[in-house]
């Protein structure tokens, strides 16, 4: 008899288990769809260097602008892509982007787009992340080596493009977003640094007015880590049909997490700089965390990326005041994302203090950048 009453409350309790994960599964979905509206209704506008302003989705028009560069093994080649940025590519680099030239033209122009739609399919969670980025690097690569040819005035040009097009693999982009975008700033800084040698005043005035228009309009790293959560919590979603009762209870949990870190995302975007990095470092460690083996994939790596795309920010701005006083015009400091003060600046460098937050002078983990002749970003 109590082996019976044992295992009717079981059924029954296995039952109001079934019952409760069903009614929490469907007002989870609902908070999901909201969030989901509210990542695709993100800003994307983007600002628009020179020309004439074109409304149009950037990203896709890149793609189909670049569709046709085919991989090749010098874009993986330390020594092919230090000849592009020296100003001196390799015969076969050359060939390339000759036999590309309509492609890049294309791809020069795209930065009169005004805005930038969402690169990612966030029905799918992590595989909606699958996107084409390696051929937009591609271009990048040869668009650099073909003006970096040419002229240093057309180089400084090519990168300041190269660098508005990066960002808008940013907005809505997650994590892959940003590292793709901070990969294409990067290669485009060095171009500019060393072309800035022999560039003309006009040519490095215009550059560092634009380089302040991207840093003013520099993408939300909000969003990108809300897209993020967003996207696993899709996966979460995805795979609750094919667990049991338990399996199902956890993964409720994982997608109940990732659906929170978005809302918590959000309510650090008004935060600017070194207090932004300081909640979204904390929130990355609330993640790594946790107990749950879903909600730790790829939790080691948000920190990283946080301090990231403050380093890439930093030498933008770094780059910004190196460009501007070699043109003789003393603007304002730039806020170091680091620390929230002034960048540092003395009579031949300026500087951030880096991921330690410590100022060593331009030593240490300080993102340096020259002011004399050689504008060298390390």
């Amino acid at each position: 008899m109590v082996v019976a009453i044992a295992a009717v409350a079981l059924v029954a309790g296995w039952a109001g288990l079934e019952a409760w994960s069903s009614v929490r599964a469907e007002r989870l979905a609902g908070e999901h769809d909201e969030l989901v509206a509210w990542v695709r209704a993100m800003p994307r506008a983007r600002p628009v260097l020179e020309g004439a302003p074109r409304e149009c989705d950037s990203y896709a028009e890149q793609l189909r602008a670049v569709a046709d560069v085919p991989d090749a093994a010098l874009f993986r080649d330390d020594a092919a892509i230090d000849a592009i940025v020296a100003g001196r590519p390799t015969t076969e680099v050359l060939a390339l982007a000759m036999q590309h030239e309509a492609a890049l033209q294309a791809w020069n122009a795209v930065a009169t787009c005004d805005h930038s739609e969402l690169p990612l399919d966030l029905s799918r969670g992590v595989e909606g992340m699958d996107a084409p980025l390696a051929p937009l690097f591609h271009a990048t690569t040869l668009a650099l080596a073909s003006a970096c040819a040419r002229s240093d005035d057309e180089c400084v040009g090519t990168a300041v493009r190269a660098m508005r097009l990066g960002q808008d693999l940013a907005p809505g982009g997650a994590m892959l977003g940003v590292m793709a975008a901070s990969a294409r700033l990067e290669l485009a800084m060095r171009a500019l640094s060393r072309a800035a040698n022999g560039a003309s005043n006009d040519a490095l005035a215009r550059a560092a007015r634009a380089l302040r228009a991207l840093d003013l309009a520099w993408p939300s790293l909000v969003d990108a880590l809300a897209t993020e959560s967003v996207a696993a919590a899709a996966t979460t979603r995805s795979d609750l049909d094919r667990q049991g009762t338990l399996a199902r209870l956890a993964a409720l949990e994982a997608w109940a997490f990732f659906l929170g870190e978005a809302r918590a995302w959000e309510r650090a975007r008004h935060a600017h700089d070194a207090a932004q990095r300081s909640q979204l470092r904390a929130l990355a460690a609330r993640r790594a965390s946790s107990t749950s083996p879903r909600v730790l994939e790829g939790a080691g790596r948000l920190e990283l990326y946080v301090d990231h795309d403050a380093a890439t920010r930093a030498r933008v701005r770094a780059l910004v005041v190196a460009l501007e006083r070699r043109v003789g015009v003393a603007g304002e400091l730039p806020v170091d994302p680091f620390d929230g003060r002034p960048l540092r600046i003395d009579v031949s460098r300026v500087w951030s203090v880096g991921p330690n937050g410590t100022d060593d002078h331009g030593a240490e983990d300080d993102i340096v950048v020259e002011l004399a002749r050689s504008l060298r970003t390390p």
